[in-house]
């Protein structure tokens, strides 16, 4: 059975729980953020944001209901962010929150002075991001002809190879073959292909949100990434993620399962895999929310107060040096949490993955919306959640 795109109930609860989100309240049009000694910087530049999360989202995120932006506040902040710039840079982020080629977000003729600022910009490599969906053969040619002398790469969010799992615990809007069909387009360009994959995705229990990446990185450097960038989740307000943490159906995962994702990884392809925000930047990156005093996030990944500092010290190591041998010296850390994340690995559930999903779900709609609607399209979506999943 093909499995659908669409995720009619999870896209109504994400359109509930957006409608609440307040405006953010901006005090600068762009952030930059430096790391690795300016061998990685990145500038965040504000638009009207992620049109998929606009109009219904993905169960994880939220960077605030954006700020519609002409074409020239667009390219007058990227030009500040570049120029705020004060140390020698290898690779360059430049990038709005959602997608760099969605013509709603980033006006084409924006994006093509933006790509002028960025030509003349002494890097020796240029990255943004975008969904896979908006790759095109054309659009890729005009990068490549509008930013010579660079190495280009593209950042996609991925986040699992799975498409029952994209579908109906990420809500994520597209399918892994339009990661694949875009990763094999931007090869033959030679642009390097990032993969973003998460840790921790809803509905997932730990052992299975291991393996759910484990598998997405495998996935992912078969069907055409360079790079695989693993990001374990973060609980931030208004999503679908920070009712389930509410509610008790969901936790942040523990720092030991990006460690043991990395140990599962075969010689080869950790070379090829990267860790990110296993600390919460969020803080002092994602602008407050108006008439919020606390942080957009409200839970992160972490270990415990007896070992959190020592494992954020070798993850900082392994960040920067990629060394299998920090991994190796994280795996064999001890520690009292890390003995009760491991019991938590064997317990068995009592319900099989799609059960589980489909419990909670009438959880959700009973909280978000009438009776009606599950009376409605409720049979359907059950029918499809149970009979599209494989445990492989």
């Amino acid at each position: 059975m093909t499995v659908r795109i669409d995720n009619p109930l999870l896209s109504e609860i994400m359109r509930c729980i957006h409608y609440a989100r307040p405006k953010l309240h901006i005090p600068s049009p762009f952030y930059n953020r430096i790391e690795k000694n300016g061998n990685f910087v990145s500038v965040w530049f504000l638009t009207s944001g992620c049109q998929w999360n606009t109009h219904s989202g993905c169960t994880m995120c939220n960077y605030g209901q954006g700020v519609v932006c002409n074409e020239e506040e667009i390219v007058d902040a990227v030009r500040k962010g570049l120029s705020a710039i004060n140390v020698k840079v290898k690779r360059l982020l430049v990038s709005p929150s959602g997608s760099m080629l969605d013509p709603q977000e980033v006006p084409p003729n924006a994006r093509r002075r933006i790509y002028s600022l960025i030509r003349n910009f002494p890097s020796v490599e240029f990255a943004f991001e975008t969904r896979a969906e908006t790759i095109t053969n054309e659009l890729v040619q005009e990068i490549t002809r509008s930013i010579p002398g660079k190495q280009l790469s593209i950042q996609m969010g991925l986040e699992s190879s799975n498409a029952w799992i994209q579908r109906f615990c990420i809500n994520k809007g597209s399918h892994p073959n339009q990661f694949a069909d875009a990763a094999q387009i931007l090869t033959t360009y030679r642009i390097k292909v990032y993969a973003n994959i998460s840790i921790g995705t809803a509905f997932l229990n730990p052992q299975e949100a291991i393996n759910d990446a484990v598998s997405s990185v495998q996935w992912a450097i078969s069907n055409g990434a360079d790079v695989c960038m693993l990001f374990p989740m973060h609980v931030k307000s208004y999503t679908l993620l920070f009712w389930l943490y509410q509610n008790g159906f969901y936790r942040p995962p523990s720092l030991w399962s990006l460690v043991e994702v990395l140990r599962l990884l075969d010689p080869k392809m950790q070379r090829r895999t990267k860790i990110a925000w296993y600390r919460n930047y969020y803080e002092d990156m994602i602008p407050k929310l108006e008439n919020d005093e606390d942080s957009n996030i409200i839970a992160s990944p972490t270990t415990c107060p007896k070992c959190q500092e020592r494992v954020l010290e070798l993850l900082d190591a392994y960040c920067y040096c990629g060394e299998p041998c920090v991994i190796d010296d994280l795996h064999t850390m001890q520690c009292e949490c890390k003995d009760v994340w491991k019991q938590k690995l064997g317990d068995v559930s009592l319900y099989s993955l799609p059960e589980r999903v489909l419990r909670i779900y009438k959880e959700i709609a009973s909280s978000f919306l009438s009776d009606a609607w599950w009376s409605g399209y409720g049979a359907e979506l059950e029918e499809e959640l149970l009979n599209s999943y494989s445990a492989e």
